[in-house]
C-alpha cells in the first residue's frame, strides 16, 4: 500500500509489518506482530493507525502510533537488591 509518500508492506514468514522510503531508499520502520502469517496491509491515511491479518492465526493486528516514553536519565533502578 503506497500512503504518505511511503509504501507499507508485511513480511509473513517475518511476522512483521513496515515501510519502505523511496526517497531515501531504505526500510525506515519494522513492526514485528507475533502472530503467523502477517499477510495483508491497511494504512489510514493520517498515517495514525493500521491493521494486518495474520492468516494462519486467524488474528488481526491493530497498530496504533502513540508519543515515544520520556527518556531516561541515570542507571536503572535496583530491582529486589538485598543490604
Amino acid at each position: 500500500m503506497f500512503v504518505g509518500g511511503k509504501v507499507w508492506f508485511t513480511a509473513e514468514a517475518a511476522k512483521v509489518a513496515g515501510s519502505y522510503d523511496p526517497a531515501s531508499g531504505k526500510v525506515d520502520w519494522v513492526m514485528g506482530t507475533g502472530q503467523n502469517r502477517t499477510h495483508m496491509i491497511y494504512v489510514f491515511e493520517d498515517l495514525k493507525r493500521m491493521i494486518t491479518s495474520n492468516v494462519s492465526s486467524a488474528t488481526m493486528t491493530f497498530l496504533e502510533k502513540s508519543a515515544p516514553a520520556p527518556a531516561r536519565r541515570g542507571p536503572p533502578a535496583a530491582i529486589g537488591r538485598r543490604r
